[in-house]
Parts: structure tokens; C-alpha cells; sequence
């Protein structure tokens, strides 16, 4: 009878340590994982370069057309029409509502834009 439970307790012990081994494998995995992507050198973002003037009048025109065709929509709308990233347009944005050419509503996602002194564009209901 001893040498089955001697059996059995070998068994058990084995696979213990098996066990262990596999749990600490994955460990260290994961622990590899985090600080790889920790490790990764940030570039700065493209918003944070200074931009021309003739380059910002290239963006505000599309822009302010965009508002015109569109109005009441929100700058996330805007930005995927032209093909920009919301924060890409953001001082484009802000040049159209000094100039007075573009006024706004609401706060913060949910800031509409309109276009001031433009013709609207007819809808289906006002025909």
C-alpha cells in the first residue's frame, strides 16, 4: 500500500512543480510585455509644430467651405470630411470664429459650428 501512495505523492509533486514553473514562465512574460511598451521612446505630436501662415490659410478655407455644406455639425464631423484630426483644425477653427466668419453652440464634443453671412443650404423641409 506504501509504494502507491508513494506513487501518487510523486505524482502530486510533480505536477506541482510544473505548475509553479508554468505560472512563473507567464510571469516573467507579462512582466516583459509591460515594461517593453513602457520602454518605448514618444515622439512629439505633429499639433505641437509650428505651422505657417500660408498653411493655416490652406486649412481655414477647406474648412470654413466644410462649415458652409454642413452646418450644425460638430468638429469631429468636420475633421473626418477634410481628412484632419479634430486637434488639427482646432486653431484653424478658432481663426474662423475671430474673423467672425463661423459662429458656435454648445460646449465642449457638443460645440456646433455655423457659418455667418453665408447662404444655408435648403433642406428638404424648407423646399
Amino acid at each position: 500500500m506504501k509504494t502507491i501512495q508513494m506513487q501518487i505523492e510523486a505524482q502530486v509533486d510533480e505536477f506541482v512543480g510544473n505548475l509553479q514553473r508554468l505560472i512563473y514562465e507567464t510571469a516573467i512574460e507579462a512582466v516583459q510585455r509591460a515594461t517593453a511598451a513602457k520602454c518605448q521612446v514618444r515622439t512629439p505630436h505633429q499639433f505641437l509644430a509650428r505651422r505657417s501662415t500660408e498653411a493655416l490659410t490652406s486649412m481655414t478655407d477647406p474648412l470654413y467651405r466644410a462649415v458652409c455644406e454642413q452646418p450644425g455639425e460638430s468638429m469631429k464631423v468636420l475633421d473626418q470630411t477634410l481628412g484632419y484630426k479634430p486637434r488639427e483644425l482646432l486653431l484653424c477653427m478658432r481663426r474662423l470664429l475671430a474673423q467672425g466668419r463661423v459662429k458656435k453652440a454648445g460646449e465642449r464634443q457638443r460645440t456646433r459650428y455655423f457659418p455667418v453671412g453665408a447662404p444655408a443650404k435648403r433642406t428638404r423641409e424648407a423646399r
